[in-house]
């Protein structure tokens, strides 16, 4: 699955960066990609988002931020910090929401897009 590693960092993402914050393993940094596609974050930002309880859409950007940025998904990265400082001051930020669930999204797919193609 290591051509996954190739395109995340063809659409952008600092996998250099994220390898070496998991002491360069490329197995561990592939269980942590595949444990963030599987977790649906996404997902729990949308609904909270859409409910309008951005108390809770702040906390599931916040940990999407985390995630993103533990694994140097730099654009997805970026979205997601514009969206938490979007939503901090009175927790409400649907300005960004389109950017970041294209971007999430985009993460989702390629990364289906090789499990499919490596037989996983």
């Amino acid at each position: 699955m290591a051509d996954i590693l190739d395109v995340l960092e063809d659409w952008g993402c600092d996998i250099d960066e994220g390898l070496d914050r998991l002491g360069g393993d490329e197995d561990f940094y592939e269980t942590l990609l595949s444990g963030f596609v599987q977790e649906n974050s996404m997902g729990v930002l949308t609904e909270a988002m859409e409910a309008g309880d951005y108390r809770r859409a702040f906390e599931a950007a916040h940990g999407l931020k985390g995630d993103t940025g533990n694994l140097s998904l730099t654009p997805l990265y970026e979205a997601v910090c514009s969206l938490v400082e979007d939503l901090r001051p009175a927790y409400g930020g649907s300005a960004v929401m389109a950017s970041l669930a294209g971007d999430y999204a985009r993460v989702v797919e390629l990364f289906n897009e090789f499990t499919e193609k490596m037989g996983a």
